[in-house]
């Protein structure tokens, strides 16, 4: 009898931005390596599986909820655990760091902040340090407020590399630029999701079904605020759908 592998648990991220040459909105796709395990030659959204560090060591006020709400204090910590996930693979793969600084999001615009944080981004890729950690070096909070909840998949079971991943949407930061990691993943593009669901019809990309419904699912918006406004009422008309 075949045993099937149990699921690890990870998170991804769809940053979407407004268009900056056309109408519409844009998306972050990265390549992956042809020489990766999963997915190879793939693209995909920044994301990963959940380490052990991103459990936070304390409780999170239910102010940082953003909308969601649970009926037990450990989901509660599950779902802020993917959350810390998906902002340090985010980092990690794109350089993009989903953190606040006062009322908005941390810029990296000065030239010793990005240097410093790009260090930060390799310790934090060799496990030297961790995004917890990071973030309370800095007196930066995570971008809760930011950061919404889309939908859940879990790869079948037939596969021998398999995630439990939960899928969330985050506006891009204005004030970061992307920057591949360079060995996961090999490049970094911002597409209109019509366009990249158009290439990947014509073969000329290869996605997996959760990244195309994704895809489908931000192709019904003309600006990136509609995404999150609609996720946000979404939030307060279900609150307790399933995480």
């Amino acid at each position: 009898m075949k045993l099937f592998v149990k699921p690890r648990r990870a998170a991804t991220v769809a940053l979407i931005r407004n268009s900056i040459k056309e109408t519409g909105i844009e998306v972050l796709l990265m390549k992956r390596h042809m020489n990766d395990r999963f997915l190879p030659g793939y693209h995909v959204f920044p994301g990963g599986g959940v380490d052990e560090s991103d459990t936070p060591q304390k409780p999170v006020s239910d102010e940082h909820l953003n909308g969601m709400k649970f009926f037990s204090d450990e989901d509660k910590m599950n779902y802020f655990t993917h959350v810390i996930c998906a902002i340090r693979e985010t980092f990690e793969e794109s350089g993009i760091l989903l953190a606040d600084a006062g009322d908005g999001y941390f810029s990296m615009n000065n030239p010793e902040t990005h240097d410093r944080f790009d260090s930060y981004r390799k310790m934090i890729f060799k496990g030297e340090l961790d995004m917890i950690e990071l973030i309370k070096r800095e007196n930066l909070v995570p971008s809760f407020k930011n950061i919404h909840y889309l939908t859940r998949w879990i790869t079948p079971p037939y596969s021998p590399i398999r995630y439990d991943t939960r899928f969330f949407v985050a506006l891009s930061p204005d004030e970061q630029n992307t920057c591949h990691d360079g060995d996961e993943l090999v490049t970094a593009e911002w597409l209109n999701p019509v366009r990249a669901l158009s290439m990947y019809k014509k073969g000329e990309m290869k996605l997996v079904t959760p990244t195309v419904s994704t895809l489908e699912f931000l192709s019904g918006f003309e600006t990136a605020v509609e995404v999150i406004d609609h996720l946000v009422a979404e939030k307060v008309s279900s609150p307790a759908r399933s995480f």
